[in-house]
């Protein structure tokens, strides 16, 4: 509700100012180029029980498309292990899905990413956010009138920015928290905060899990991750979208045969402590 009284407040703003041609020039500007994308994730209504529901019917119905794990599963992972990263065009980011195929072979780093470099140069050697690479490219970006997450002109940059440092300084400061931690003690700032899931019980940092388990960074909480990683945080809460079936399988043979199976590595992964 939030954001919506301060559409509607923008709007009355730039009526007042500019009259009937600047309201729809802000507005298309919105639809084409701001944060409707974001703005109309957050609005979305998620069940937690239809989530489940789905998931649980997808594995009875077709196993080898859906997982038997609980999709809102948190695990608790050394930030250090998730050193590889898929994007959304390599694969699909469905909460509860196994694909087959070769995108758990990425050698793509997550810390070959602009904003992993932007944030360490930032944190780590007081580089102001003007001089980093994530800051001009949101500049220039905006600057043509092209989308940016969380920004609709460049005046939103500088708050956009503050909001990083100051996650830097709660997760640093007060240590790593949950979403639904956050969310208890603060509802209306981690829904707003929200810009990649419709809930914030699915914003946790995404990864994927690989046929030999590794986990592979996929999208939301990227911020996070870069700052857990950077601070040197020991843990950090991940919820898992996607698992390779060769990965599935193994869970399947694990629950079937009530055993550990060959590598004496898997049954310590974290994916595992749910059937074990």
């Amino acid at each position: 509700m939030t954001r919506i009284r301060y559409l509607v407040s923008r709007s009355v703003s730039l009526y007042q100012n500019l009259g009937i041609t600047g309201l729809l020039a802000g507005v298309e500007k919105y639809v084409r180029h701001g944060s409707l994308r974001d703005d109309l994730i957050r609005m979305v209504p998620a069940n937690r029980h239809l989530i489940h529901t789905r998931i649980k019917l997808g594995n009875k119905v077709s196993p080898n498309k859906y997982t038997d794990a609980d999709p809102f599963k948190i695990l608790w992972v050394d930030p250090s292990q998730i050193k590889y990263c898929v994007s959304e065009s390599q694969l699909p980011p469905k909460f509860g899905r196994v694909y087959s195929g070769s995108w758990d072979l990425t050698d793509k780093k997550f810390t070959s990413k602009v904003t992993y470099k932007s944030l360490k140069k930032h944190f780590l050697e007081d580089i102001p956010w003007e001089k980093t690479q994530y800051y001009k490219s949101k500049y220039n970006k905006l600057k043509q009138g092209k989308p940016t997450r969380g920004c609709s002109s460049v005046e939103d940059l500088p708050e956009y920015f503050a909001e990083i440092d100051k996650l830097h300084s709660n997760i640093v400061e007060k240590g790593y928290k949950t979403q639904r931690t956050l969310k208890s003690k603060n509802p209306d700032e981690t829904i707003r905060k929200n810009l990649d899931a419709p809930s914030t019980s699915m914003n946790e940092i995404g990864v994927s899990i690989g046929r030999n388990g590794r986990l592979i960074k996929h999208i939301r909480g990227r911020h996070r991750l870069a700052i857990a990683k950077i601070a040197d945080i020991d843990k950090v809460a991940v919820q898992v979208l996607v698992r390779h079936k060769k990965w599935q399988s193994m869970r399947n043979k694990i629950k079937r045969t009530d055993t550990a199976v060959d590598s004496i590595s898997y049954p310590t992964h974290p994916d595992f402590k749910d059937i074990l």
